[in-house]
């Protein structure tokens, strides 16, 4: 009997805590599962170029590789630690001191070149990481990057998974203006992995491809930029120049063919961006004076409104002139102006209202 009734002891409790497991922790313990073995992974897009009128890159995002280290394992392989230094040119003893078995995944260098990461990576180095990243170029670097602008990278997080996800925002100029264009739609992809965190692919869900960015290709002609910033260059630094600013036209149309301030910035380089007045594109912030080209509205508006005459004398500090040219240089096409130029009207012309 003693028997028994420990037995249906023993069962009540068991009983009793599956009961709590499958009811009462369900929705709790369904969750772990899931994180367990459940993964959105987010498949970034690829922002989209931005090109000349010819199809020349005036800007694109690239792959760079950067070099982490995993402390921890790197102080258990003393020689892969002399290896590396040897590698990147750099005293051991420092290079030991820098490293903590808390830092696992410590940066190295930046953006490695094809030759020094096809060197380390044939160290076999079980504590180095080679990490990449995407990164946005501008292969012509200050020339047009008033134009062209820059991006920073942000962190937002990835749909409902709350995941963070980097990517490229554009901050300035075409990149800015632009951006919704250039910087896609990510896609993802839906895993299942088993206890020791490896892929089951039998249950891999259908993946959402990314959608890359798409171009977008400006007016501006790539040589004619460059003419342009030489000249604007040479004016800035000859004259001493508090601000340059160049814009070349196609005047039938009003295409820009190509535009420049200084002073200027080089959007692959940050330092370049301070002061904030680098940054800044003059031929479309800085309010400008129309000068002599608006001397003309001006006085023809004085004389339809009979507010002088065309013998009316005009002060212009440095002499007088009178209105006089003005009649001469509207209706004698045939004949030169004082000027050196030809009138708009023919000779045969009727006077205007004013004259």
């Amino acid at each position: 009997m003693t028997v028994f009734v420990l037995f249906a002891c023993g069962f009540t409790v068991i009983s009793s805590r599956l009961v709590y497991l499958q009811l009462v922790k369900h929705e709790e313990f369904r969750e772990k599962a899931i994180n367990l073995h459940y993964s959105v992974v987010p498949m970034p897009a690829q922002r989209g170029r931005i090109l000349d009128a010819g199809g020349q890159i005036l800007s694109q995002t690239v792959t760079v590789t950067d070099l982490r280290i995993d402390g921890k394992v790197a102080l258990e392989n003393p020689k892969e630690i002399a290896d590396i230094a040897e590698t990147l040119g750099w005293p051991l003893a420092r290079f030991q001191i820098s490293l903590s078995p808390k830092k696992r995944d410590m940066l190295l260098a930046k953006e490695l070149n094809p030759e020094q990461e096809k060197v380390l990576r044939q160290l076999r180095a079980k504590s180095l990481i080679f990490a990449s990243r995407s990164k946005r170029s501008y292969p012509n670097g200050e020339e047009g990057s008033h134009i062209i602008g820059y991006t920073n990278v942000i962190s937002k997080n990835f749909g409902d998974s709350g995941i963070p996800v980097e990517f490229e925002k554009g901050v300035q100029g075409v990149e800015e203006i632009m951006d919704t264009y250039l910087k896609g739609v990510p896609g993802e992809r839906r895993i299942v992995r088993n206890r020791k965190r490896q892929e089951i692919a039998a249950y891999r869900q259908m993946d959402r491809e990314p959608k890359d960015g798409m171009d977008v290709v400006l007016t501006i002609n790539r040589t004619i930029q460059h003419q342009i910033e030489e000249e604007a260059e040479r004016i800035y630094h000859e004259y001493s120049a508090k601000g340059v600013n160049i814009v070349v036209l196609r005047v039938a149309t009003g295409e820009i063919l190509g535009m420049t301030s200084r002073p200027t910035f080089d959007p692959n380089d940050r330092s370049t961006f301070n002061p904030p007045e680098n940054l800044r594109n003059r031929s479309l912030q800085d309010q400008i004076e129309p000068g002599s080209t608006f001397k003309i509205i001006t006085l023809a508006a004085a004389l339809n409104e009979r507010l002088m005459t065309p013998n009316t004398p005009i002060f212009v500090k440095m002499g007088l002139l009178t209105t006089r040219i003005v009649r001469f240089m509207t209706l004698h096409r045939t004949a030169p102006c004082p000027c050196g130029r030809r009138s708009l009207y023919p000779a045969t012309s009727p006077l205007p209202r004013w004259a």
